[in-house]
């Protein structure tokens, strides 16, 4: 019999079953949204007036558009100078402009 969890009655490796795929289900719809953002990044040349070269570097790093590699906030970040948290906050403001500016569409 497998043990309940005291407050939820699911069961431990049911709950972290249910983390799991929610987890890559919000993986999968980041690399969607990178993928996405690779091919603006190459197909338009207009990404240039809309994003700043900061913005432009993460979002190239991050979906690959570099070197076909997709890079960790942590990686970029070392190369930038800041921390993860702080890249991330230029990747989502940078997206944010992307779908403002018609370049890229919210899903």
């Amino acid at each position: 019999m497998t043990p309940m969890v005291s407050g939820g009655g699911i069961p431990p490796d049911d709950r972290d079953l249910g983390e799991a795929r929610t987890a890559l289900t919000t993986e999968s719809a980041r690399l969607r949204v990178l993928e996405k953002v690779r091919q603006t990044l190459e197909g338009d040349s207009c990404f240039d007036s809309v994003l700043d070269p900061q913005d432009q570097k993460v979002l190239r790093l991050r979906c690959g558009a570099e070197d076909g590699r997709h890079y960790a906030l942590g990686a970029i970040g070392l190369e930038l100078g800041m921390d993860a948290d702080g890249v991330g906050e230029i990747e989502k403001a940078a997206l944010r402009k992307l779908k403002k500016g018609g370049l890229l569409e919210n899903d």
